[in-house]
């Protein structure tokens, strides 16, 4: 097994090298499959701590998470279009991670449930694979958002929620009413909800425990 020092190494290594594809030869990121498909790899197993596949082109999933969920990794440079998955090995996949290559850097559009993802996607009979479009996918993960918000403390003008986004553990701190109390200039600079991001359900509850919300699970 490939140590977690080793595929970052990978990962900056392989960044390094699209980024000079694309930036200094005028290569499409689109036409560096091959590279953009192992860059997202190794993105996602630094995203949640796991592994990459025993063997190179395993079939059905690329990274083992240490739970043991199976992680299919589909990753694109486009901003519109589809994925496919491949309807004969959907069932060695728990998970599905949809990444996103643009100006340099990688991003998380969906990871969740391959079976939530191929429920909205549409099936073409002659490759035998399920087509998953970016947008269907990118609202598949807001609507995943959406329904994980919990309240967790009212506060004087505003709320306090907990939420999961794509494999990230949230703290929103809703501060809408307390902004319009103010005067339209001095609510400039201010966001009207501020989102803080951990990698891991302990670091969330140790944040919110040392803000005194006990509540925290």
């Amino acid at each position: 097994m490939i140590a977690t020092a080793r595929i970052k190494q990978l990962f900056d290594r392989y960044l390094d090298l699209v980024r000079l594809e694309v930036e200094e030869f005028g290569v499409k990121a689109t036409e560096v499959r091959h590279l953009i498909g192992r860059l997202g790899e190794f993105y996602c197993a630094l995203k949640v701590d796991g592994s990459l596949a025993s063997r190179a082109n395993q079939p059905g999933f690329d990274i083992v998470c240490p739970s043991g969920r199976r992680i299919s990794v589909k990753t694109t440079a486009q901003t519109s279009g589809f994925v496919a998955i491949a309807k004969s090995t959907q069932a060695l996949a728990d998970d599905l991670m949809v990444v996103r290559y643009h100006d340099g850097a990688l991003s998380t559009i969906y990871f969740g449930p391959l079976s939530a993802a191929t429920d909205v996607a549409r099936f073409y009979q002659p490759t035998n694979a399920y087509e998953l479009d970016i947008s269907r996918a990118e609202k598949l993960a807001n609507a995943r958002f959406e329904e994980s918000k919990e309240l967790l403390a009212s506060l004087e003008g505003g709320f306090v929620h907990t939420a999961t986004r794509n494999g990230e553990y949230l703290v929103l701190v809703n501060q809408t009413a307390a902004l319009d109390l103010l005067d339209a200039e001095d609510r400039d600079g201010i966001e009207p909800v501020v989102e803080y991001s951990f990698p891991t359900l302990a670091a969330r509850n140790e944040y919110m425990h040392s803000r005194g919300w006990s509540s925290a699970v």
